[in-house]
């Protein structure tokens, strides 16, 4: 049996995967002649794959390409050491540039109303140690005023009506739950809210 060749470059193996694969022969095939003539440590078979499909598509530089984008320089053992250095050297100032005026200013914990967050326990610990906590943000981001200070009301009073309504009388309601809502919720619902209200309330009846 022939030795192995033992020296050998990663576009030599490419080029007889490229001859090979113009002779018809198929990866498995190729893997195997290459195997047979560098060892069996030259290249994967699953590259040899990669190669061949290359060539078909009409590919035939044998190079490796450069990575996209610039050289990442900036990330280096040396700046690794000087960043851990500095840090050993002084957590406090560490943390107060990730964490600016938390340090002196307390504890502000926002949770995500899980249960065992909300529970009476926990709240209860939470007034203990006197921490803020930060009420959690709505979930949908385009939520309007009238979201929160009209609908929601008069779909609650909409609910007490057992009896089929006719749209006159359903318009008739509205208005005057409406009417009840502006005088009662004058502090949170602002004038220019209530003519765009009363014509909301008028496009819903009538659609």
């Amino acid at each position: 049996m022939a030795a192995h060749l033992e020296t050998w470059s990663k576009e030599e193996i490419r080029a007889v995967i490229r001859f090979l694969n113009a002779k018809s022969l198929n990866p498995t095939e190729i893997h195997k002649e290459l195997q047979s003539v560098y060892g069996e440590p030259v290249i994967s078979r699953t590259q040899v794959y990669h190669w061949c499909n290359l060539f078909e598509a009409g590919h035939f530089d044998l190079t490796d390409r450069e990575g996209r984008g610039g050289l990442i320089t900036a990330t280096s053992e040396d700046n690794e050491k000087r960043v851990d250095e500095l840090i050993r050297q002084d957590r406090r100032e560490a943390i107060r540039r990730k964490r600016s005026g938390q340090l002196t200013n307390g504890v502000i914990l926002q949770h995500d109303n899980a249960t065992p967050h909300t529970a009476r326990v926990t709240q209860g610990w939470l007034e203990k140690y006197g921490w803020e906590i930060l009420p959690h943000p709505s979930h949908s981001p385009d939520l309007a005023p009238s979201d929160y200070h009209l609908f929601g009301p008069l779909k609650r009073e909409l609910a007490e009506e057992s009896a089929l309504m006719t749209m006159k009388s359903l318009l008739t309601m509205c208005g005057n739950g409406y009417k009840t809502l502006t005088e009662v919720s004058s502090e949170r619902v602002s004038i220019p809210w209530c003519g765009f209200g009363r014509s909301v309330l008028t496009d819903l009846v009538v659609t």
